[in-house]
């Protein structure tokens, strides 16, 4: 038991950055961005081609700069397409999809479609007392998710940017008129959210392995968890913990390839029981 909460904690670290960046993209374009299923899977491929010239922390380094890079431009092209072309939240939805079968096309081109390791924090499993064992990635997740929340929330409540992306995740056009750019914020909110993604995916892959396919799975838990929480960060962080709980308790009553089974089990429940997620008793009461 103590070793499937220390399990959920790990979890639920790895998935939140991967969630904090689906959340902020979803709440300024109103569609789910699958670019955050390129940039997970990718950004581990970088870093093991960098690694081959460079020292272990300068790949890493130089893979994020590459990620955040690729996230700005695609960034670019999908706010012209909106300022532009008027284009709607199921064709943004439906390009970036397209985006996700390219890039694993790609990947599985350079790098073969079997999953391989990347050893950047090969060592030791470290006992922690009490609760059981961990490798040093996972820890690291832990560390990245800190990361990741300390970032977000300083940005969200103490910048002008966080005052941007709250004013145009409520009312758009009324920001616009106010003077806002929105072009400006929402690639930023695709920076930041690349970042946060592509750390956590190098760190999935040092933990386990790497294959083509793994940011679409950390993509659809990660959809799964800001459609339980709505439109609130606090809830949807709320609703990750929930998701994590489902997927290692799952695990441990039925085994481990029941673990998706069991998050789209939730997916159903909470659209049955609270379809607007768990922010809508807090929004009721605003």
């Amino acid at each position: 038991m103590s070793q499937t909460l220390l399990d959920t904690l790990l979890t639920f670290a790895a998935m939140l950055p991967v969630a904090t960046d689906v959340f902020l993209v979803y709440r300024l374009f109103r569609f789910f961005p699958f670019t955050s299923a390129v940039i997970f899977g990718l950004a581990p491929y970088l870093a093991l081609a960098f690694s081959r010239s460079l020292p272990v922390p300068l790949a890493i380094a130089a893979a994020l700069a590459v990620s955040v890079a690729l996230a700005a431009a695609v960034g670019f092209f999908l706010t012209w397409l909106v300022r532009v072309r008027q284009s709607s939240p199921l064709q943004l939805f439906l390009l970036s999809l397209g985006l996700v079968v390219v890039a694993q096309n790609a990947v599985s081109l350079a790098f073969g479609s079997q999953p391989m390791p990347l050893p950047a924090f090969a060592s030791r499993p470290i006992a922690v007392a009490g609760l059981g064992t961990v490798g040093p990635a996972r820890v690291a997740m832990l560390v990245w998710a800190g990361f990741t929340l300390g970032g977000l929330g300083l940005i969200l409540w103490k910048t002008r940017l966080g005052l941007e992306w709250r004013a145009l995740a409520n009312d758009r056009e009324l920001s616009e008129i106010l003077g806002l750019l929105p072009r400006r914020a929402m690639l930023a909110a695709f920076c930041l959210g690349a970042l946060f993604t592509a750390g956590a995916g190098i760190l999935q892959a040092a933990d386990t392995a790497m294959s083509p396919m793994m940011g679409l799975r950390a993509f659809m838990i990660a959809a799964v968890a800001v459609v339980v929480g709505g439109q609130r960060l606090p809830a949807v962080l709320g609703a990750a913990m929930t998701v994590s709980l489902a997927q290692n308790f799952g695990a441990l009553a039925f085994g481990g390839r029941w673990q998706d089974a069991v998050v789209f089990a939730v997916l159903l429940l909470f659209l049955l029981a609270r379809p607007r997620g768990l922010a809508a008793a807090a929004e009721r009461t605003a």
